[in-house]
Order: structure tokens, then sequence, then C-alpha cells
């Protein structure tokens, strides 16, 4: 009876291995259809960004003034060494 129940787990173990294996390769796009090549894309440069990201506050209230804190803050970040 022992080794029928680890044969089993072994079985079941082994099809799940594979059943995983196989849609991990359909998301990530592993799988293609025969004779097509893989997709290329091409590199695009990489610039810094504008300032801060849509939705940070400075976004949302651009006509605000800063306060004392943030105006010394902003010095000491804009500082140069």
């Amino acid at each position: 009876m022992r080794s029928f129940v680890r044969a089993l787990g072994k079985c079941v173990t082994r099809e799940l291995y594979r059943c995983l294996m196989a849609f991990g390769m359909y998301y990530t796009g592993a799988i293609r259809e025969p004779g097509t090549a893989p997709e290329q894309r091409p590199a695009e440069p990489e610039r810094p960004p504008a300032g801060p990201p849509a939705g940070h506050p400075e976004r949302l209230c651009p006509g605000m003034a800063l306060t004392p804190l943030e105006q010394a803050i902003e010095q000491e970040l804009n500082r140069r060494p």
C-alpha cells in the first residue's frame, strides 16, 4: 500500500510540474507558431524623468506655494556639489 501511495504521489507531482511548465511557457510567450521569428522590439533610449509622476501631489496642485520646509528641502536637493 505504501509503495502505491508513493508511486501515485510521484505521478501526480510529475504531471503537475508538466502542467505548470506548459502554462508558464504559454503565459510568457515562449510557444510560437512554427516558422515564426521571435518578436523583436526596438531599443528605446532611456530618458530622465520629466518631473514627478502622474498622481504625485506636485502634479495635482501645481499652483500651490511650497511651505518653508519644502523650500529648504528643494534647495538642499538642487544644491550642486
